[in-house]
C-alpha cells in the first residue's frame, strides 16, 4: 500500500458482526496510498485519518451484497490481521476476482466489475497539468468533425488534474461584488438567483484586463457580472 502503486481497496464486515456481517458489499480500486490525512468523523469526539484515496470512477456498489467474505478475501487458510481494511496480494488476486464474478448475479454488476478490473490493470494515469482552455479546444476541434455518431462514456473514467492557479485576494472579490449590489455590470440586470454567500443576486467576478495578461488582481481591474455576459467576455 506504501509503494505508490494501485491497488484493489475491500472492506468487509466481521464474521462474528450480530447483523449484516460477512458480507461484501462492493469494491474500490486505483486505490493510492497517501500517507496520514485527518477527517471529519459524524460523532463528536472519535477522531478519524484517511491513509489512501480512491477514485469514486473505479469504485463498485454491488446491487446485492455477496455472502461468505472473509473466505473470498482469505481464502482457506487466510488469516485476518487487524482493522477494517485487507490489502490483496497479487497472488490471490485473480483468484479472489474470478470468485467475485461468478458470484455476481445481474448483468450490470457484472459488466461494471469487468470494466473496473480492466481499468484497474491499466497503467494509471499520473497527474495531469491541464486547464479548463485544454478540453474547451478538444471540444473546438470535435466542432469540426463528424458527429452522427458520438458513443460517448457510460462509465467516465476519473483523472487527477493539477493546473496552476493565480492566488486571488480574496477582499477584491467581497469588493467588487457588495459595490455591484447585485446588478450586473453589462446588462444592467439582477443576477438570476439569490447567492447564499452574499445575500445579493449571484455575480461574478471578472478581471477586465487578465492575470495572465499581466492584469492586477486589484478592485479598479474587476467588475461584477452575471453568469451569462460572464461567458460572452470570455467565448464571444
Amino acid at each position: 500500500m506504501r509503494t505508490g502503486e494501485p491497488f484493489i481497496l475491500v472492506t468487509i464486515t466481521a464474521k462474528t458482526a450480530k447483523t449484516g456481517g460477512d458480507k461484501l458489499v462492493g469494491v474500490q480500486a486505483g486505490c493510492v496510498y497517501q500517507g496520514k490525512t485527518n477527517r471529519q468523523s459524524s460523532e463528536p469526539g472519535i477522531n478519524l485519518t484517511w491513509h489512501y484515496r480512491c477514485p469514486a470512477s473505479l469504485s463498485i456498489l454491488f446491487s446485492e451484497a455477496i455472502l461468505g467474505a472473509r473466505t473470498i478475501i482469505l481464502g482457506s487458510s487466510g488469516s485476518w490481521v487487524r482493522g477494517p481494511t485487507f490489502e490483496v496480494k497479487r497472488n490471490s488476486q485473480k483468484r479472489i476476482i474470478n470468485t467475485i464474478s461468478g458470484l455476481l448475479r445481474d448483468s450490470e454488476s457484472k459488466k461494471r466489475f469487468k470494466l473496473l478490473i480492466e481499468r484497474t490493470n491499466q497503467v494509471l494515469p499520473t497527474a495531469e497539468f491541464e486547464s479548463e482552455s485544454t478540453f474547451e479546444r478538444d471540444v473546438a476541434k470535435a466542432w469540426h468533425t463528424s458527429l452522427s455518431i458520438v458513443k460517448g462514456n457510460k462509465y467516465p473514467i476519473q483523472k487527477e488534474v493539477r493546473t496552476f492557479v493565480y492566488e486571488r485576494d480574496p477582499k477584491v472579490v467581497a469588493y467588487t461584488l457588495k459595490n455591484a449590489k447585485g446588478i450586473c455590470f453589462d446588462c444592467k440586470e439582477s443576477g438570476p438567483f439569490i447567492s447564499k454567500t452574499t445575500g445579493f443576486p449571484y455575480l461574478e467576478v471578472h478581471h477586465v484586463r487578465t492575470l495572465k495578461d499581466a492584469g492586477g488582481d486589484t478592485i479598479d481591474n474587476t467588475i461584477a457580472l452575471c453568469p451569462n455576459c460572464h461567458r460572452a467576455r470570455h467565448y464571444s
